[in-house]
């Protein structure tokens, strides 16, 4: 259920509409409460401020009414702006950092902010009255409204400052790098101990060979697997005494048809089990950063991709995003592998999900700019110093063997590649720290 819950809230941030939502029925209960203040008080009011007696009605509505056209006129232009800054970033950065504009707070607020005092500026116009209609002006919501109409310019101003800056290729790959970070943080909470042995470091659990043979679930539809609900999966298997093996991971692309879930041995489950069990996977079109660590990872290195394409030929871009991987890199390897086995609540282990390794991380971030960058001195160069930087920060073998492996399939490449003598020297001198580490030591 929680998994479930997490989804849709993430859907309702990348909205742009759930927080302009909240503000204007805010706006119509503070437009109601406001009136009804202005006609309880009224006859206090004058008597304290005699001046408010010379504000008349056709003059208040003229200033709600330009207020109510100004804010209104100010929320077309960012609607605008929003719309320009994403055909810029969609082609500039890729379409799937659109996700990040949109649920960026800044356009949310202003948005809300804009058209929130529309809303309440119209009911508060409505509320109003002439002296033939026995003349009423509310005050306090003319008050109100001239304040928020104050408020929104300042939103606005900061929403022209924001989307300029944020517009910049260091910017985006900067706000990436940041919620790559805070990805970094919820699956790898835990930090490693120096002196703790390979198998401590990488192994969860009890070994789960008896799974090998087994009865396979299957996937009812094509798509991405954005979440496991892991919690609704160990109850199912609980209630019925089940152990069992997740075959994909958030992120893994799901064809019809295909074993998702594994039982040990020939089991004979009844539907209303097997769908219930299904039931906690979902899935979609889209891949999000809900279970996916690597989705933040790829967004940097799409990026990364696009800075490097004929068409827009940034290599200081690139170079940003590969330190931003390596950074994040460096972090994942002082941090404890996420939880693997998955217990019940008498301590009986009944899932086992599919393991997200450092070497899956090393290969999402580093396997395409290896591929697209080959031929280019600079990238190469950067790519080496970043792995260098990594192997600096593993704890383990198993890490230094997978950060030499990226770096000997670099330079496999380099080989091949058309390049100067100078620029190939350079490069093999960045490959000296992984020769040495594959030297035996001397005992």
């Amino acid at each position: 259920m929680k998994t479930w819950v997490t989804h849709f809230w993430e859907r309702i941030r990348t909205s742009f509409w759930f927080v302009p939502s909240l503000l204007s029925a805010g706006a119509v209960l503070l437009a109601s409460l406001m009136l009804e203040l202005d006609r309880e008080w009224e006859n206090a009011l004058t008597s304290t401020f005699p001046s408010l007696k010379t504000a008349s009605a056709s003059g208040t509505r003229e200033l709600i009414s330009t207020a109510a056209t100004a804010t209104l006129s100010l929320a077309g232009i960012t609607f605008s702006g929003v719309l320009v800054a994403m055909t810029l970033a969609s082609s500039q950065f890729g379409p799937r950092l659109l996700r990040n504009f949109i649920r960026a707070r800044s356009t949310q607020l202003t948005l809300g902010m804009l058209l929130s005092t529309f809303v309440y500026c119209l009911l508060v116009l409505r509320g109003i009255r002439s002296r033939e209609e026995a003349e009423f002006v509310p005050h306090l919501a003319a008050l109100m409204g001239f304040l928020s109409t104050l408020l929104s310019l300042g939103f606005f101003i900061f929403f022209i400052h924001r989307i300029s800056t944020s517009l910049q290729a260091d910017q985006v790959a900067a706000n990436v790098f940041e919620e790559l970070r805070q990805a970094i943080d919820q699956f790898f909470p835990e930090g490693r101990e120096t002196d703790a042995s390979e198998e401590e470091a990488e192994a969860e659990s009890e070994d789960w060979k008896d799974l090998e043979d087994e009865t396979p679930l299957l996937a009812r539809e094509d798509g991405y697997l954005l979440a496991i609900d892991m919690e609704t999966l160990v109850e199912r298997c609980a209630d019925h005494d089940l152990r069992c093996r997740v075959l994909k991971r958030p992120g893994h692309f799901l064809v019809k048809g295909t074993p998702i879930l594994g039982i040990p041995g020939k089991a004979s489950l009844e539907n209303e089990v097997e769908e219930s069990m299904i039931d906690c996977f979902l899935t979609g079109s889209l891949r999000t950063p809900e279970q996916d660590f690597e989705f933040e990872i790829l967004q940097l290195v799409e990026v990364a991709l696009r800075a490097l394409s004929p068409g827009i030929n940034d290599p200081f871009t690139a170079i940003t995003c590969i330190d931003f991987l390596g950074a994040a890199n460096s972090t994942i390897a002082r941090r404890k592998l996420p939880q693997q086995v998955y217990h019940d609540g008498d301590g009986v282990p009944r899932v086992h999900s599919h393991p997200i390794s450092f070497e899956s991380g090393l290969d999402a971030s580093f396997n395409q700019l290896r591929q697209t960058a080959s031929s280019k001195p600079d990238i190469v160069i950067r790519l080496l110093e970043a792995l260098t930087n990594i192997q600096r920060c593993c704890l383990t073998d198993a890490q230094r063997k997978a950060v030499r492996k990226h770096a000997r399939l670099i330079a496999s490449d380099v080989q091949r590649a058309e390049m100067n003598d100078s620029d190939r020297k350079e490069i093999m001198d960045r490959m000296e720290p992984f020769s040495a580490a594959d030297q035996p030591s001397e005992k």
